[in-house]
C-alpha cells in the first residue's frame, strides 16, 4: 500500500477489523490513510465504530456489496471472502459496483482449502 501511495481504501466487507488494524496503524507512521469499513452485519459495524472511535480517519457503514452505491473515490478496494456468500447475479453487481469506481487498484480475496486466492486488478 505503501508503494502504490494509498491514501484511501475502502475494505467491503470489512468484519471485525482483526487484522486490518495492524495494518493501518502501520502505514499511518508514514502517510495518513482515509479507511472506509463496510459490512452488512450492523452489529460489526456498531463494535467497529466503538472499538475505533479514536481513529479520526478511520470511517465504518453498513452496507451490502452487491447493492451499495460508493460516492467516494479510492486508491484501493478491497473485498475479501464475500463472493462464495453470493450468488453470480449479485457477485456481477458488486464487481460493476467497484469498477465503476475507477479504483487504481482492486484487490479480491478469496481463502479455500487452506490457500490463498488473491486477484489484484491494477489501473481501473
Amino acid at each position: 500500500m505503501l508503494e502504490h501511495n494509498v491514501t484511501h481504501f475502502l475494505d467491503a466487507p470489512c468484519g471485525a477489523m482483526e487484522w486490518q488494524k495492524a495494518l493501518l496503524h502501520h502505514i499511518q507512521e508514514t502517510q495518513p490513510i482515509n479507511f472506509v469499513g463496510v459490512d452488512i452485519v450492523s452489529s460489526v459495524i456498531e463494535n467497529n465504530k466503538e472499538s475505533f472511535s479514536n481513529e479520526k480517519t478511520w470511517k465504518f457503514i453498513w452496507g451490502d456489496v452487491s447493492s451499495m452505491r460508493i460516492e467516494d473515490k479510492y486508491d484501493l478496494i478491497m473485498s475479501r471472502d464475500v463472493f462464495f456468500h453470493l450468488t453470480f447475479d449479485k457477485i456481477m453487481c458488486a464487481i460493476k459496483t467497484f469498477l465503476i469506481q475507477k479504483v487504481n487498484i482492486l484487490l479480491q480475496l478469496q481463502i479455500q482449502a487452506h490457500r490463498i486466492i488473491m486477484r489484484a486488478i491494477p489501473g481501473m
